[in-house]
């Protein structure tokens, strides 16, 4: 059974660990290993952090973050089947 992403605010910061159990629990049911969520970021197949330590910006992070909006406008994508190198061109 698909689970729907938590409500929240869509700056919410959520680090590598929340977005693979967003992604696992909205693509497949059960969350996605940090590990294979990690694989993704350094091939690119995610978007780029939005949040990264040391970026000076309020509040301070200390590890890579995304924003809420930006996990789900991936997951939306990733429903339409649109070619990942597509999806994380944000780069």
């Amino acid at each position: 059974m698909v689970i729907s992403p938590p409500e929240g605010h869509p700056l919410d910061l959520i680090d590598i660990g929340g977005y693979a159990e967003i992604m696992g629990n909205a693509t497949r049911g059960r969350p996605v290993e940090r590990g294979t969520l990690q694989s993704y970021k350094s091939r690119g197949e995610i978007p780029p952090p939005d949040r990264k330590r040391g970026d000076r910006k309020k509040p301070p992070v200390f590890e890579d973050m995304w924003f809420r909006k930006t996990i789900e406008d991936d997951l939306r994508k990733r429903r339409q089947g649109l070619p990942r190198t597509e999806q994380a061109g944000r780069e």
